[in-house]
């Protein structure tokens, strides 16, 4: 039963009342809807700065790598380039210790050699000195031969030698060396230089 004593009229239609309810429903909605919109753009740039961060860490990691490489490479080079010097200096300085009387025929192939090419051994007979050791290129061993020649052709009193030949070349799988063997045959006039009776000198 109603209460008589109430005198309250309520005025608003449900049609107001109803539209209310959905103007309070459509504002929260686009509430949430907004700290939805917010929140997802705080994580898409939290995750944009975290790959761009990434990017230039690896970036750094991949400099350093190749710093690291080429120094290691660098290294490389200097080290065989000074095998190369110190086996070059232990094949002459033991032909010097032993005191062969060849001294000038070894000094004057010191300075024809150029410095691409290695000497490994010298075996003299009595007719001709054999060469044998490696080299990087061709184009250097071929230089040698021509300049060798060329002093032939010169007469140099210092190479005395009639001819300079090319007995054996090719490439060591191994090492990726050119390997040769020169024959540089003496000149008739210095033949007697070396006595046939002596064993043969070998490095």
């Amino acid at each position: 039963m109603a209460n008589m004593n109430d005198a309250r009229i309520n005025l608003v239609s449900e049609d107001i009342l109803e539209g209310r309810q959905k103007e309070r429903f459509t504002v929260r909605v686009k509430v949430v809807s907004l700290v939805a919109i917010v929140f997802f753009l705080v994580i898409s740039a939290g995750l944009i700065f975290i790959y761009f961060w990434y990017q230039s860490k690896l970036t750094a990691v991949s400099e350093q790598r190749q710093f690291l490489e080429s120094s290691i490479q660098s290294n490389k080079a200097v080290e065989q380039s000074v095998g190369d010097l110190k086996r070059r200096a232990a094949v002459f300085g033991s032909l010097y210790d032993v005191r062969l009387p060849y001294s000038d025929i070894t000094s004057n192939l010191a300075n024809l050699l150029p410095q691409e090419v290695l000497l490994e051994s010298l075996l003299f007979h009595s007719d001709s000195v054999i060469l044998n050791g490696e080299t990087s290129s061709y184009a250097s061993l071929a230089r040698f031969i021509k300049e060798g020649n060329g002093a032939v052709a010169e007469k140099q009193s210092s190479f005395p030698f009639s001819s300079v030949i090319l007995k054996q070349a090719g490439l060591d799988t191994q090492t990726g060396k050119i390997t040769f063997s020169i024959a540089l045959e003496l000149a008739k006039a210095k033949k007697e230089l070396v006595a046939p009776q002596e064993p043969e000198p070998s490095l």
